[in-house]
Order: structure tokens, then C-alpha cells, then sequence
């Protein structure tokens, strides 16, 4: 019995070694000249659309209230900069130091002034929605709103 199994094995060891000589991979020349080819196909991808609304703004009813009618606990609007902004300082004076840049349209409420320096008339904003943006401003560039 342990005869007819090497036998057996041997005879299975000589089929795949024949097989291995008649089917080395790389020999033939079909393989060799094959080439992959790569076929890209491109998806569709969905652009999002953006549909624009109008925002109804409040207008004025009549013509803002000049400069020389700001008072304490009145809201002023900036305005006339040419979009360069509004220096808004720790003090009343030129020499103060420029705590923030407030831009045409922002709104304040007025909490103390008129403070006169510099050839100016110098008043006390705080923006309603942030106390931290706060200060000093010039009122050739402040138009009242509400008063």
C-alpha cells in the first residue's frame, strides 16, 4: 500500500511539472503582447441651483434727520464714507486709537456726547446687537434714524 502511494505521488508530481513546462506564464506571445485598456466614463454630477429672493429693506418715509439733531438714546445710521468706513475710537479725538471700522449703513445707539475735539463734534455709539463695538465717532458721518 505505501509503494502504490508513492507511486501515485510521483505520478502527480511529474503531471504538474509537465504542465508547468507547457503553460509557463510570460511564454506565450499572446500574453506578452496584450495590452489593459481603461475605459473612463464620466458621471453626471448635479449642479446646485440657487434661487435668489428679494429682501424687502424698510425704507424711509421721509428724509433722514440731519446730523445736528443726534441726541442721547437715539439710533444714527453711518453714512458718506465711500465704503472706506468709519474710524471708531476709544475716545473723543483724532489721537485716540481706532477701536473698529464701523461701514456705511451699520446702525448705533447714541449713549453719550456731543463731546467737542479736533474741530469735530464726537459722539458715543454702541452697536444694539454687540456691546463690544463701541465708541467714539464723528458726526459729519452719522445721520439719524430714530430719535
Amino acid at each position: 500500500m505505501i509503494l502504490v502511494g508513492i507511486i501515485l505521488a510521483l505520478f502527480l508530481c511529474l503531471f504538474w511539472w509537465l504542465l508547468l513546462l507547457v503553460f509557463q506564464p510570460g511564454s506565450s506571445s499572446d500574453l506578452s503582447a496584450s495590452t489593459a485598456m481603461v475605459t473612463i466614463f464620466p458621471y453626471q454630477t448635479l449642479t446646485p441651483t440657487v434661487e435668489l429672493s428679494t429682501i424687502n429693506t424698510p425704507t424711509l418715509i421721509s428724509d433722514p434727520i440731519s446730523s445736528s439733531d443726534i441726541a442721547v438714546g437715539g439710533y444714527v445710521q453711518i453714512t458718506g464714507t465711500g465704503g472706506v468706513g468709519l474710524h471708531i475710537r476709544s475716545g473723543p479725538g483724532t489721537t485716540y486709537d481706532s477701536k473698529f471700522i464701523g461701514m456705511d449703513s451699520e446702525v448705533f445707539k447714541v449713549q453719550d456726547g456731543p463731546q467737542d475735539a479736533d474741530g469735530f463734534t464726537w459722539w458715543y455709539i454702541v452697536a444694539p446687537y454687540d456691546a463690544n463695538r463701541s465708541g467714539w465717532a464723528v458726526s459729519n458721518y452719522l445721520i439719524v434714524i430714530v430719535q
